[in-house]
């Protein structure tokens, strides 16, 4: 993190250290939510399909809550709004693990998905008004996502063990309240200029809009694959032990991969870390498609972790830097949302009507349209730059 944020002053570098704290909370439950889903159904007494209404519940909330961030960034206090958003996880998690029942159940997820966007939402912003998003952003992944496949993994391999989904959904809620105390770094105003450096390169808008968009298709795609990876391999003839412990390498590689972002900077710029990142995931998503061997699953798992991980930051930059009032990146957590919510329901109805190589097929086409969109906003900002040079002299 020191690479990140070293050219902030000492009160920016406290933000950026507490927005992150705040993504890397605000993440913790989408990471378990495979485990959790799993545990439902194993000691939860639900149904599969009950199991996956409460994921969908809080992803619903997600969405819904990061949609809405327009007005409630402006609206309330910031302070207020992440004290809040920590007591409805800590209570919802608490309900979850105590009591249980899938009424409940799903209106504690819808809740929760609420308030986790409202943690990213507020990180996000805060990162974006830094002079060295770019880095910033990279920090960030690459701090939270190692985090959160270490304590995923104990989670589930230590903590489910002795203390079963009651201890775990607990633990989860202690972990969100110590990282939530971050967030009071943050001001209780969030400015209505996003970025004080990175911003500063002339708001153009539609060029944040196609790198929303590449956003959006992007990580559709990824989570096409992390929803159905393990089908994927099975479908394939691997062993599942191993097909489970390769998807589970994603985090960490994603987390590597912005390590790598936060050490190039501005060096190659934005757009050639994107493509190249994409053009890697475009590659492993045909190595997906084709069913090679189990080398060239392991391969292309892998390579969509890192490729993901070294693209997102600069995407995101992208969006901060043709922001001129917040909004764009108020919906970053919107789209992300979106995104993850859409690919489960459509990804599983490919699955059934074509098999599981035309999720692999989705997702490339999706990986295109992103790097077209990539393209596309660079040579926008690119001509909305020298025009306001032209008007300038």
């Amino acid at each position: 993190m020191a690479n990140g944020v070293s050219g902030e002053t000492g009160s920016m570098r406290g933000r950026i250290a507490g927005a992150i704290a705040l993504y890397t909370a605000g993440g913790l439950f989408w990471a378990f939510l495979p485990f959790f889903v799993a545990l439902q159904i194993g000691q939860g007494g639900l149904s599969a399909a009950s199991a996956g209404l409460l994921g969908t519940g809080y992803l619903a909330g997600f969405t819904l809550s990061s949609m809405a961030a327009i007005w409630w960034t402006r609206a309330f206090d910031i302070r207020a709004v992440i004290g809040l958003a920590l007591l409805v996880v800590i209570a919802g998690f608490s309900i979850l693990g105590i009591l249980g029942g899938f009424a409940l159940s799903l209106a504690c997820c819808l809740l929760i998905g609420c308030a986790m966007a409202a943690l990213w939402v507020v990180a996000y912003r805060m990162i974006a008004q830094s002079s060295k998003a770019d880095r910033n952003f990279a920090a960030a992944i690459g701090i939270s996502y190692p985090a959160l496949a270490l304590i995923t993994f104990l989670a589930s391999h230590v903590v489910v063990p002795h203390a079963g989904l009651a201890g775990v959904l607990l633990t989860i809620a202690a972990l969100v309240a110590i990282l939530g105390l971050g967030g009071f770094r943050v001001p209780a105003k969030l400015d209505i200029s996003v970025a004080s450096g990175v911003g500063a390169e002339g708001g153009r808008f539609s060029a944040g809009l196609l790198a929303l968009a590449s956003l959006l298709v992007v990580g559709f795609a990824f989570a096409c694959i992390w929803s159905f990876g393990a089908r994927l391999g099975a479908d394939a003839g691997f062993d599942d032990r191993i097909v489970g412990a390769i998807l589970s390498s994603n985090l960490l590689l994603t987390g590597i991969g912005s390590l790598g972002a936060t050490a190039m900077g501005k060096r190659f710029g934005r757009l050639p870390p994107i493509l190249a990142s994409l053009i890697l995931m475009g590659f492993c998503m045909a190595g997906l498609v084709a069913h090679a061997s189990l080398t060239v699953f392991a391969l292309s798992i892998c390579g969509l972790g890192l490729a993901m991980g070294v693209a997102m930051p600069f995407q995101l930059a992208a969006i901060a830097a043709d922001d001129r009032n917040g909004r764009l990146v108020s919906l970053i957590a919107a789209v992300q949302g979106g995104g993850t919510a859409l690919a489960p329901p459509l990804a599983g109805w490919v699955l059934e009507t074509h098999g599981a190589g035309a999720i692999a097929l989705i997702g490339l086409i999706s990986i295109l349209i992103g790097l077209v969109c990539s393209i596309l906003s660079h040579l926008v900002s690119i001509r909305r730059t020298r025009g306001l040079q032209r008007r300038a002299e």
